[in-house]
């Protein structure tokens, strides 16, 4: 064999592995070497993690961009994490035109972080990415801070244990002494006494309740008697209906007779004015003869001026027990106003 054709098989064999090697490095790269078309979407997240270039961007398992770059950038006044994401452009609707969440994850518990989509219904992301231009991502589960406030709250535990430890012994040194305790045993015996008192109170109690009962039955009794009475007065009012009939109409002609009279002394008081005219002439006379009659019962009034007053003292008293009468003839009145009523309307319906 020539030197010439072992040259030719080695250089093809160096051009077929060449090929080879180009078209693993297209199939497994990250990033396609710039041969797919892409979509930049930039996203903020408070902490990247262990997030670097060329990192995967998943949607369900499924690759659907990688990580570009990865910069600190200020937004409303606080520093956040900007990364700058190449979705690719057959995915890249699939993500954008629904409610999707981007976060940092870990593949398994420590192994390397990516940004994971999660796809959501609700209005599309474009929206807010056209209006922003970025779109928020959450940062990942930091493990160290997890562990600190882990320890905090250990912490917290611990004192509240000690606490609780520190009330117990309270309560064993204080609440639980034998002085305590034994103020609790005459207290539960003077609760005992005051049991017993109260079941003597209650049994006399019983008895007064009894006789109570006893007057409410005396009561109902006088009631039933009431009862009696006011129908034994229906009854009298009935006997006599026609007697009271009578006397109304007699009280009637009475009326009419006397209008009458009425009648025939104004027709004489009319015939006879001259001799009334002088009547009232005498009338005159007499009221000078009491005007001075008064007088002179005045002087007399002033001569026995204390017997007089005593005699008003003696009138003043006599009204005052006047007064308790009346005011106690209107208190039975006032205790007794529903029987009396009840007792009038049977009579009027009887009349």
């Amino acid at each position: 064999m020539s030197k010439g054709r072992i040259e030719l098989k080695v250089g093809l064999f160096v051009i077929v592995t060449l090929g080879l090697a180009a078209v693993m490095i297209l199939k497994f790269s990250e990033t396609g070497l710039g041969f797919r078309d892409t979509i930049a979407v930039t996203l903020h997240a408070k902490n990247a993690g262990t997030v670097v270039r060329e990192s995967p961007v998943l949607m369900s398992g499924v690759k659907v961009g990688y990580v570009e770059d990865i910069n600190l950038k200020e937004s409303e006044g606080a520093v956040v994490v900007a990364l700058t994401v190449h979705l690719y452009a057959e995915h890249a609707n699939l993500v954008l035109d629904q409610n999707s969440t981007f976060n940092i994850k870990s593949s398994g518990f420590l192994g390397d972080q990516y940004i994971g989509v999660h796809p959501r219904p609700g209005p599309a992301v474009r929206a807010q990415l056209d209006q922003q231009g970025w779109l928020p991502c959450e940062a990942p589960f930091d493990i160290e801070e997890a562990g600190q406030k882990a320890m905090s709250q250990l912490e917290e535990v611990g004192h509240a244990v000690r606490a609780f430890r520190q009330i117990a012994e309270n309560i064993n040194t204080n609440l639980l002494s034998p002085e305590t305790l034994d103020n609790m045993n005459s207290t539960i015996a003077n609760f005992r006494a005051s049991s017993d008192r109260l079941k003597v109170l209650l049994d006399e109690n019983g008895t007064l309740i009894a006789g109570l009962n006893r007057s409410v039955d005396g009561m109902a009794e006088f009631s039933a008697t009431a009862k009696d009475v006011a129908a034994d007065v229906r009854l009298m009012l009935a006997d006599y209906n026609g007697t009271i009939a009578d006397s109304l109409a007699n009280v009637r002609r009475g009326s009419a007779e006397f209008a009458a009279s009425t009648a025939q002394i104004r027709e004489a008081i009319r015939t006879n004015a001259p001799t009334v005219s002088a009547s009232i002439g005498d009338f005159q006379k007499v009221s000078a003869q009491l005007r001075g009659s008064a007088e002179k019962f005045d002087k007399l009034i002033d001569a026995n001026g204390p017997e007089v007053t005593k005699a008003l003292a003696n009138i003043s008293a006599f009204t005052k027990k006047l007064d308790a009468t009346t005011d106690e003839l209107r208190a039975t009145f006032t205790d007794n106003r529903d029987d009396i009523t009840k007792i009038v309307k049977d009579m009027a319906a009887a009349t």
